[in-house]
């Protein structure tokens, strides 16, 4: 048996995912074979991790204000419409 997490085809939403915990956990997911969401609010930050981790797998940024409920809707219309 593998200690491995294998995900491949997987699509995962890391909220925070631009920097400290979040940008580490959307690596393991990259390396497991997912294709990853990084949802944050910081916009520089976030494309910065982006293009960071985008040697590890399909990585999409998307600007996200969790507390703000229409750009929490706005990024599951735009995860379903790229990734079904």
């Amino acid at each position: 048996m593998s200690d491995r997490l294998e995900i491949d085809g997987a699509v995962a939403v890391v909220t925070g995912g631009a920097s400290g915990i979040g940008k580490g956990i959307a690596g393991a997911l990259l390396d497991a074979g997912a294709a990853v969401v990084l949802a944050d609010i910081e916009a520089p930050v976030l494309e910065e991790a982006a293009a960071s981790l985008a040697a590890r797998g399909p990585v999409s940024p998307i600007r996200t204000d969790v507390s703000d409920p229409e750009s929490v809707e706005a990024l599951a219309e735009q995860v379903f419409a790229a990734h079904g």
